[in-house]
């Protein structure tokens, strides 16, 4: 379905690296599996709004403020977003695909930050990674003593136990590519903070326990 919305925003006192947008932009294209070109239906489609704020080093660097608008592929996986801009330095496409099978476009390896600055018309197809899962087994091994603090996180799972004593297993979302790893992070009584990179194939299950 297609949406048009009007947003305003002023960006004062910086340096761009182009003139800020004012007209209209079209924005269409199709999310998809990116093994098999399959279509994704029912993905989340969001629109960012990017800044240039000062950096640490006197430089500027580009910053999501906020979602400008949103929509959602149709059953074959297209979608189609308007907007007409009223001074917004650029924009950001990010796509979640709200699904148990794939992950969110933060982790397609080179096409996770597609960017929209100019206006006018811009085809953006946004294929996106397969998931995979992590099967984590959290283990309290002798001496039990006091309860401790854990916290576990991976892509966009995250997992906090306080005053926590027991065994317990969870599963956390990973993306499923063998050629890059993903990061596991597992933290005792903020002490001990390690993260572990794990490598998993398209939806498949990797076992990990960790001792506390």
């Amino acid at each position: 379905m297609k949406k048009i919305f009007f947003y305003s925003l002023l960006l004062l006192g910086c340096n761009k690296k182009h003139d800020p947008l004012f007209g209209l932009i079209n924005i269409s294209g199709r999310i998809t599996d990116i093994v098999s070109g399959e279509p994704i239906p029912n993905a989340f489609v969001y629109l960012q709004v990017v800044e240039l704020r000062p950096n640490l080093i006197g430089g500027y660097a580009p910053i999501v403020t906020n979602t400008a608008i949103t929509d959602s592929s149709d059953v074959n996986g297209y979608y189609d977003l308007s907007i007409v801009a009223n001074g917004e330095y650029d924009f950001q496409l990010y796509v979640d695909p709200r699904n148990p099978y794939y992950v969110n476009s933060n982790y397609t390896i080179g096409q996770n930050q597609q960017r929209v600055v100019t206006i006018g018309n811009h085809i953006m197809n946004q294929p996106c990674d397969r998931s995979a899962y992590a099967k984590v087994i959290i283990k309290n091994v002798p001496p039990i003593d006091t309860p401790y603090f854990l916290s576990l996180s991976a892509i966009d799972d995250g997992l906090t136990l306080n005053h926590f004593y027991k065994d317990t297993m969870v599963y956390l979302k990973l993306a499923g590519r063998s050629a890059y790893p993903n990061s596991v992070r597992f933290n005792k009584n903020n002490e001990q903070d390690n993260t572990y990179q794990i490598t998993a194939n398209p939806w498949d299950t990797v076992l990990m326990q960790f001792n506390y």
